[in-house]
Order: C-alpha cells, then sequence, then structure tokens
C-alpha cells in the first residue's frame, strides 16, 4: 500500500458505537471524516473528491435532503444516498456497514456496483473493520495502477 494515509468518509447517525470505529481507525493511521447526518455527509463529500473509501450505513433518518424518497422509516436512505454518491464519485470503493438484515435490501445492495461491500457491524469489530478498509482501499489501488 502506498505511504499516503488513507482518507475515510464515515456517515453513521449512531454516534456511540461508531465512535469506537472512529478512534480504531485515527489511532490506526487512517484520516477519518465522520458525519452523522445526510446532509452533512453530501456537502461534506461534494467539496472533497480526495476519499479513499465511503463507509455508509443504510438506516439513517432521511433529513430534508431524502424526505420525498420511500425512504420506509429510514430504512432505504442510505440507499438513496448510496446512489447519490456513486454518481458523483464512479470510483471510489464503498462500504456499507449496517446492522440492517432485511434480504430485499441487501440483494439490491449487492447487485450494485462491484465497489460496494456489505459490512454488518456485528461481525466486524473496530480493528477488523481498519483492517477491511485498508484491504479495499488497497485493492483499488491495484485497480487503478
Amino acid at each position: 500500500m502506498s505511504e499516503t494515509k488513507i482518507r475515510v468518509l464515515l456517515v453513521d447517525d449512531e454516534v456511540y458505537p461508531i465512535s469506537l470505529y472512529i478512534k480504531a481507525m485515527s489511532r490506526s493511521g487512517l484520516i477519518v471524516d465522520y458525519c452523522s447526518t445526510t446532509e452533512e455527509a453530501m456537502d461534506s463529500h461534494r467539496a472533497s473528491q480526495s476519499y479513499d473509501v465511503i463507509l455508509l450505513d443504510i438506516m439513517m433518518d432521511p433529513g430534508e435532503r431524502f424526505e420525498g424518497e420511500a425512504h420506509q422509516g429510514g430504512i432505504r436512505t442510505g440507499i438513496f444516498m448510496l446512489k447519490e454518491l456513486m454518481r458523483l464519485h464512479p470510483t471510489t470503493p464503498i462500504i456499507i456497514i449496517t446492522n440492517v438484515s432485511d434480504p430485499d435490501i441487501t440483494a439490491e445492495l449487492k447487485g450494485m456496483k462491484p465497489s460496494v461491500l456489505i459490512a454488518s457491524k456485528l461481525d466486524y469489530p473496530p480493528l477488523e473493520l481498519v483492517d477491511l478498509v485498508e484491504r479495499t482501499v488497497s485493492k483499488q489501488e491495484g485497480v487503478n495502477s
């Protein structure tokens, strides 16, 4: 992997459990920009195209940006945001971090571009998520070189 620090955009509205992931990534040398709302994330991501990877929760409050969408009580908010991020930044790998186990949502996510991975928060303790992020970025660097 290159010597450049990995820049991560992390979008999740659950502040406490996510703080453990942020600490683990920061201690491992990753640069983490954390956003707890869809508006904050879209503004942050548009302002900078230098993220190496995006970590995105699926179930979030739709906020004003996705209020008119059929978000099903927030369960589909992340999918709307994912599609927007994929359109804006088609080469950035995206890892879905979620506890949502709805088979329809999972099938829809798996049908999207190859750089979308699904990681259950229950299956990935903080340091294992750091490893997944590093492997994902390394793999992407191999594709782009």
